[in-house]
């Protein structure tokens, strides 16, 4: 018989609040969500519902991105790596993304100069210099031995353009042999024929 082990994820409602940018109010008034969970290891289920509660509070400083020019975007920028300092979070690529208001794919996009003829030329340069950044950070936390060195090397090649690469090294080798005159070797061919 097989053994399943349930997990309870609770989302319960608490207060209603307005949010210190304003938002959430008048009839569009939304009440905060704070979640709570429940399994075995309750110190996990801290740890999970913690992160969870620091993004959702992520998420609502965010609003929705509104930029007209690459200095605005990169204000923008600058505002979500400030949030994740505050909230503790790690920023990522996804995160960078949202803060933006747009896809991964779309930022991947903007990042290979999509954006630079409403923009400008310096949108696709900030955005290598934030994802440059948030690959930086990581690299450190392995290096340092905070994150799992395999964490890092997943997240290099899926969001950083790392690879790994054999390398071959291809020698000639000379089958006829090292000191064979012309006419030894004409000899040889002739007698293959």
């Amino acid at each position: 018989m097989k053994k399943e082990i349930s997990k309870i994820v609770d989302a319960e409602i608490v207060e209603e609040t307005v949010r210190k940018d304003g938002r959430g109010s008048g009839k569009h008034k939304r009440p905060s969500v704070c979640m709570s969970v429940r399994e075995d290891d309750p110190e996990r289920a801290k740890m999970k519902a913690d992160i969870f509660n620091r993004l959702m509070e992520l998420r609502d400083r965010r609003g929705i991105a509104k930029f007209n020019d690459a200095d605005e975007m990169e204000i923008v920028i600058e505002d979500y790596f400030q949030d994740c300092a505050e909230l503790s979070l790690r920023p990522t690529i996804r995160g960078l993304a949202a803060a933006l208001g747009t896809t991964y794919t779309s930022l991947s996009e903007w990042e290979n100069g999509v954006r630079d003829a409403q923009l400008g030329s310096r949108c696709s340069l900030i955005i290598k210099n934030a994802k440059t950044f948030i690959a930086e950070y990581d690299e450190v936390l392995a290096l340092e031995g905070i994150d799992n060195p395999i964490l890092f090397m997943f997240r290099s090649k899926n969001y950083y353009g790392m690879k790994d690469k054999t390398e071959v090294e291809v020698a000639p080798r000379n089958t006829l042999g090292d000191s064979l005159t012309p006419d030894e070797i004409a000899k040889r061919i002739a007698v293959d024929d």
